[in-house]
């Protein structure tokens, strides 16, 4: 949840600006990549793809 909140916050901006598109794609992208590296990510997507079902873990 922390992730999302500094994605949908912008990023390290230390006061209101406009931001484009692929800014905010960047910060998702980079959040995404850093959830893929702790181990109940990946305990859940292998969870989908093996058994079609999301782990609540």
């Amino acid at each position: 949840s922390q992730k999302l909140a500094y994605v949908l916050s912008g990023g390290d901006l230390s006061q209101p600006t406009a931001v484009s598109e692929d800014y905010l794609l960047g910060l998702e992208r980079e959040a995404f990549v850093a959830l893929c590296t702790e181990r109940k990510t990946l305990e859940r997507i292998q969870s989908i793809l093996t058994g079609g079902k999301i782990l609540r873990n």
